[in-house]
């Protein structure tokens, strides 16, 4: 879920949909910035995360179980990516969790 919102956020910053603040005190380059991050840091998060998917998928032996985690991951991923992405465009205050 971290990945899959952060990389939304690049490609709209990417695009100038979506403006991200730096602090002020940093001069940064918007464009290489975006594209260090959606192409470098984001993809491990992304890639960790659907390994450790396959993870739990593999321990479930019961096909009940299965889907019901499944389904309940999935649940959980749109959820909190609404909720990212509504924080990341100003609809909602700044949604930390943990």
């Amino acid at each position: 879920m971290h990945a899959v919102i952060d990389d939304i956020e690049r490609i709209l910053s990417l695009t100038g949909v979506l403006h991200l603040d730096y602090p002020l005190f940093t001069t940064v380059n918007r464009r290489v910035a975006d594209l260090q991050d959606l192409l470098f840091n984001e993809t491990w998060f992304l890639i960790e995360g659907i390994l450790w998917g396959i993870l739990g998928l593999m321990n479930l032996r019961r096909s009940s179980a299965r889907w019901w985690w499944i389904g309940s991951g999935l649940a959980a991923v749109a959820v909190l990516t609404c909720i990212g992405l509504l924080s990341a465009f100003g609809v909602i205050g700044k949604f930390v969790i943990g």
